[in-house]
């Protein structure tokens, strides 16, 4: 018997589609929720290079993996995924015909599968925009979205536009000039990168409050694949087709957007900015892309035993700071909070900025906490993971507050040791060196390059580089809007209690 989604608790048996033989080798039974059942003559199985080709044994699948059933006359297809959690997950129909007296009878039957496969969905067969990056991560774009994606995108029945970038902001210019009426939600077939271009092409826009509700769904494949991870369980950061299902029934989720500002720029982020080792560490290792994700613990490692500290002054309109409040709060939070959209204009570009640009004078009120002196790092994110094995930001949570991770002098080993608990946040959020701290904006100075051997330093915006200048970060709640999951602690986290 197959049986899939093994990272999760087995479904009762009214949430899953049971595919058997019956007593005849020429037929199938098919049995739906309820106990609705068909029985069918074998037909072929769908030409493909991900589909098996055998007859089918009795196999049960949980709803959330299958793409659809269908009749035709008299006959009838069912499409799955099989076998999800597995490395190598596959597409299979099995098709047949019923008997001509039985076709009212099935074609109920195929209204249940669906209606189980796709609840709450009005439209299953939905229009996507998708924007390919076939270099990223390790120039696999090209063939994750050809060999492994677009398959199930067919399968499900979609209408598909696909445009394949040919350079660095190719996605900004197609978010900024998209007809978004003629799209139910846009895909991105890439890491993070490519989904900053998007945000910040609709961004541009005269009607940047409409374009940033179109939800974006992510079929990862580069190095970090944090939004992934983020809408996705972790551990299926990187699989293929269950991404592909998420983008084709999951829920619309408000996401955070971050502006961030430097000089007279203002542009906006989803994910992290950052200052110190962790940016060396996210954009100065471009050249060891070949290694993927072990690039950055490379880079982490060199860091710390090389003792970089980095000069630079903080200042920021702290909210909490208490870490067993923040872990109780976010237990307790209302998951569906969002700015009031009533209160903006659809048509409108972005909002105003509360709180000025990165050269703007700040409030002088008892709000702000400053700190200036050399750090390790600064770290500051909107969401729990920013990459598939790290969740630097556990009680991140689309709450409208910006999560501050600041770490100052620390010895080695201990440094070393803040990479233990990494998937499930602990390394920063329970360690006594670093500091955690909940904000509404945060102004971070650089400190001036003293001369031109100085080895160079990095500010990191959703992991692309921007210039070592003052830069300011505040947060737009509900701004975006994605395709995922609620937002969740990590599974085994252990906080404070407060």
């Amino acid at each position: 018997m197959d049986t899939l989604s093994a990272s999760v608790a087995a479904p009762s048996t009214e949430e899953l589609l049971v595919i058997r033989p019956d007593s005849s080798p020429a037929n199938f039974i098919a049995t739906a929720a309820s106990g609705l059942s068909i029985t069918a003559s074998v037909g072929t199985l769908l030409p493909s290079c991900l589909c098996q080709g055998a007859r089918p044994s009795t196999s049960h699948y949980a709803y959330r993996d299958v793409l659809g059933a269908q009749i035709e006359g008299t006959r009838v297809s069912v499409r799955v995924v099989d076998q999800l959690a597995s490395s190598k997950p596959r597409l299979r129909e099995v098709s047949g015909a019923v008997d001509g007296s039985h076709v009212e009878h099935a074609r109920a039957w195929v209204a249940m599968v669906n209606e189980r496969a796709y609840p709450g969905m009005a439209k299953r067969r939905r229009r996507f925009k998708v924007l390919v990056n076939p270099m990223s991560g390790t120039g696999t774009g090209r063939a994750t979205w050809k060999e492994r994606a677009l398959p199930l995108f067919e399968a499900a029945g979609c209408e598909l536009d696909v445009t394949f970038t040919e350079r660095v902001k190719h996605a900004i210019d197609v978010a900024e000039q998209l007809n978004i009426d003629a799209y139910d939600a846009l895909v991105v077939v890439s890491g993070d990168g490519l989904v900053h271009e998007v945000l910040n092409g609709f961004a541009r826009r005269p009607d940047a409050i409409r374009a940033l509700r179109m939800p974006i769904g992510v079929i990862p494949c580069g190095s970090g694949n944090a939004l992934a991870a983020n809408v996705l369980e972790p551990e299926f950061a990187s699989n293929v087709a269950a991404a592909a299902l998420n983008v084709l029934k999951g829920a619309v989720l408000p996401m955070d957007l971050l502006s961030v500002t430097q000089g007279e720029r203002r542009y906006v982020a989803f994910l992290t900015a950052a200052y110190g080792l962790i940016a060396d560490v996210d954009v100065g290792t471009d050249h060891m892309r070949y290694l993927g994700a072990a690039r950055f613990s490379i880079a982490y490692v060199q860091g710390i035993l090389a003792g970089r500290t980095y000069g630079c002054k903080l200042e920021m309109r702290v909210v909490e700071s208490d870490k067993a409040q923040m872990a109780a709060a976010t237990r307790q939070r209302d998951q569906s909070g969002t700015d009031d959209p009533s209160a903006v204009d659809e048509k409108a570009g972005m909002p105003e900025l509360r709180y000025g640009t990165a050269t703007d004078l700040l409030p002088n009120d008892a709000g702000w906490t400053t700190i200036d002196e050399p750090l390790v790092m600064v770290y500051a994110g909107s969401l729990p993971y920013v990459m598939t094995a790290m969740c630097q930001f556990p009680v991140a949570c689309s709450d409208g507050l910006l999560d501050v991770v600041v770490v100052k002098s620390i010895g080695k080993i201990a440094a070393l040791q803040l990479m233990d608990g990494a998937d499930i946040g602990e390394h920063t959020y329970n360690h006594p060196s670093v500091e955690y701290y909940k904000v509404s904006c945060l102004r971070v100075t650089p400190a001036p390059v003293q001369s031109d051997t100085e080895r160079k330093r990095w500010v990191a915006i959703d992991g692309e580089p921007v210039p070592l200048e003052p830069f300011q970060v505040e947060v737009h709640r509900g701004l975006a809007h994605v395709i995922g999951r609620e937002w969740t602690l990590p599974q085994q986290w252990k906080a404070p209690k407060a």
